[in-house]
């Protein structure tokens, strides 16, 4: 799944710029805005795997994998200064646009790699 992430990084960047064409920001900025949430994102799952999975630290496990979507709206929230309906909405629309893209890249890269 990281091989798959970080290969479509470009195209998530792509589609923020869609997304906040209004904004008038270069893609370059859309790309980091792209980095620094994929970042986050790979810190809290590595922080995930290091947790057993059994016991009270489990519990725990389940909320780092549920941390990075709320994360991403407060983060376009904050960036692009839309309200929360908006940014909730177009935050959907990008999760369900970069899973489009997302399953068949990781499909491939699991025939590539494995």
């Amino acid at each position: 799944m990281p091989i798959a992430m970080f290969c479509l990084l470009p195209f998530l960047g792509v589609i923020l710029a869609v997304f906040h064409f209004r904004k008038k920001r270069f893609y370059v900025e859309h790309l980091v805005f792209a980095i620094h949430v994929q970042t986050f994102t790979f810190l809290i799952y590595a922080v995930a795997l290091l947790l057993p999975d059994s016991g009270p630290a489990s519990w725990f496990r389940v909320g780092c994998l549920l941390i990075p979507y709320p994360y991403f709206v407060i983060a376009l929230r904050r960036y692009y200064e839309n309200g929360w309906v908006l940014t909730v909405a177009k935050s959907v629309g990008v999760y369900v646009l970069y899973s489009l893209l997302l399953i068949p890249a990781f499909v491939i890269s699991v025939f590539v790699t494995g």
